[in-house]
């Protein structure tokens, strides 16, 4: 409408578990503040308007952090003389990796249509637009160990998962059905059971109400083209 002002919030999202559209569902459904350019999770009007500006969902992949497992020799779990009893289980000598991807050419373009709020967002703007990172510091780590995972990998880019999900040494020994299933939790919430009568807390006696895993939304008719979705206030998440 002539005389308002969008703004849009340029954030950074972790995630503590592997689930479809996490981070696109819970922007939407849960803060109000579709991504930008979305096309299941907010209206299809500005969805064709967000399309003006950003040709494609902003949803980039930043850093992702991984275990070593290549080789003839995986070390995932291993054991050896040295570590045996020692409760490390090998991991002291697991290798850890973090890629880091910068914003594509397109993302980049995106942000420079809009305009920065303050001194801080426009220095932001700069060093995207120059090099694609949130910091020009920020490159691949390889790191051995533990220890050294935690304080170069998992405090710089997964601070908050890496409390809420953490992988301690010997973890990766273990196999799934060793975790507790309520394992999620910290400062900012987790998937343990409530009290409260939420969707997926009914009578855990009745089999038909058991709860069922979070499904990506069933994809939408097209109008003109354009699918229909459902939102409004807007993200932009690399």
């Amino acid at each position: 409408q002539p005389g308002e002002v969008d703004e849009f919030s340029l954030c950074t999202c972790e995630i503590a578990e592997g689930r479809m559209h996490q981070i696109r569902l819970h922007l939407s459904a849960g803060l109000g503040s579709p991504i930008v350019s979305e096309f299941y999770y907010q209206k299809p009007k500005q969805m064709i308007e967000d399309r003006k500006w950003c040709q494609r969902v902003f949803l980039h992949a930043y850093a992702v952090g991984f275990p070593d497992v290549s080789g003839d020799t995986r070390r995932v779990g291993a054991s050896s003389p040295e570590t045996e009893g020692s409760g490390l289980g090998g991991e002291a000598e697991q290798e850890w990796h973090c890629c880091i991807c910068p914003l594509t050419v397109e993302l980049r373009a995106a942000l420079q249509e809009l305009e920065p709020k303050d001194e801080q967002a426009m220095n932001l703007l700069k060093t995207i637009t120059e090099c694609g990172l949130l910091d020009k510091t920020h490159e691949a780590v390889h790191v051995m160990g533990t220890e050294n995972r935690k304080g170069e990998i998992d405090d710089i880019f997964f601070p908050w998962s890496s409390r809420v999900n953490p992988i301690e040494v010997g973890d990766l020994a273990k196999p799934r059905e060793a975790f507790p299933q309520n394992r999620i939790g910290g400062e900012r919430g987790g998937c343990g059971r409530g009290k409260g009568k939420g969707k997926f807390n009914h009578d855990r006696n009745n089999s038909q109400n058991e709860p069922q895993p979070l499904r990506a939304k069933a994809k939408a008719a097209r109008r003109n083209g354009y699918p229909s979705g459902g939102r409004r206030d807007a993200s932009i998440s690399p």
